[in-house]
């Protein structure tokens, strides 16, 4: 006896009715059609759209006020950015941020690193803040190296005392510098290898942006990697690659169970000491003179704090040593006692 007709509606409530519509049945050609007609969804994403998806510049949130300062990019378009300038004898931090947010997000850290003596130069893409113009890889490189000539140019700032310091995003256009340009010594924080490859892991297009891992080893200077382990957004497999291809003297912090945005959060003070470390280490060797970086004097109360050794010795390690009380395992390679910055 052949089974009832089912009207439209009632098929409406049955599961085969939405998986014949929405799957069919299975043969590989529509497994084939289906694999392709993705892949080629994502290529015209990355053809077509790929800043929009690169590029996500929140609400402003911060005003052109007294406090901001105005530089000219390449092409004249006008850029905005804060500084804290070093005290006598300290280096200067060239920071760039990530995809998601502006200076003025960033303003506390920039303040708790000129607490104790460093200057800041920090800077917004194009579309954020109050920075003019649309981004893109091309001007974001040649915006990044518009600071650095507008920093360097400033009365007592060489490159020697300057590290750039590069998070997420930020870290490509930081290897760029590094690559490119003299400098004390570079910071990658929760970077990756390419823009792509945040997506996938296994290279799918014939093309890519922001390919970091192709430059890493053209840098000279010493490099500091810094990751957390729990990191769902930019993978740790990113920073391990990363400091696997860099030749020049290297560090690494990886912070146990920090993500993506709570680095700083999760390894405390190690995060703090680190950078001192790190700084003021490259800096001695660039410049073969001290930096010994002390707390402000706005802010006596620090007076002691994250205090380092004179001289810090770097050795070579497989891995490092787990810091229980941060969850934090350092990784070094030695850093000599001169080493020649690139110049260009």
């Amino acid at each position: 006896m052949p089974a009832p007709r089912l009207s439209f509606r009632q098929r409406l409530r049955t599961p085969h009715f939405w998986r014949m519509l929405l799957v069919g049945e299975f043969t590989w050609r529509r497994l084939l059609r289906s694999v392709l007609f993705i892949y080629g969804a994502l290529v015209v994403m990355a053809v077509f759209f790929p800043y929009r998806i690169i590029f996500q510049p929140p609400p402003p949130s911060y005003a052109a006020d007294t406090n901001i300062l105005f530089f000219s990019a390449g092409d004249g378009t006008r850029l905005a950015a804060l500084y804290y300038p070093a005290d006598t004898d300290c280096p200067t931090l060239l920071y760039i941020h990530g995809n998601a947010e502006d200076i003025g997000q960033m303003q506390p850290l920039f303040e708790a690193l000129h607490v104790f003596g460093y200057g800041v130069f920090a800077y917004d893409y194009r579309g954020y803040g109050q920075s003019a113009g649309r981004p893109n890889e091309r001007n974001a490189y040649a915006d990044a190296d518009a600071a650095y000539a507008y920093l360097t140019n400033m009365p007592g700032i060489t490159p020697q005392a300057v590290i750039v310091h590069g998070r997420s995003l930020g870290g490509a256009m930081a290897v760029h510098l590094a690559a490119t340009h003299a400098l004390a010594g570079v910071i990658l924080e929760s970077t990756f290898v390419s823009a792509q490859r945040v997506l996938t892991r296994v290279p799918l297009l014939p093309f890519d942006r922001f390919c970091s891992i192709k430059k890493v080893p053209q840098i000279t200077c010493p490099v500091l990697v810094l990751h957390g382990t729990a990191d769902w957004v930019i993978r740790p497999w990113h920073g391990r690659q990363l400091y696997a291809a860099v030749r020049a003297p290297k560090q690494a912090l990886w912070v146990a169970g920090a993500g993506h945005n709570d680095l700083i959060m999760v390894a405390g003070e190690t995060y703090f000491t680190t950078l001192r470390e790190f700084m003021e280490e490259t800096c001695r060797t660039a410049t073969n003179r001290p930096f010994g970086a002390q707390p402000h004097a706005k802010n006596p109360a620090n007076k002691g704090k994250l205090d380092i050794a004179p001289e810090k010795v770097y050795t070579n390690s497989q891995f490092g040593k787990l810091d229980d009380s941060t969850n934090c395992v350092q990784q070094t390679d030695r850093i000599p006692n001169a080493t020649s910055p690139r110049t260009g």
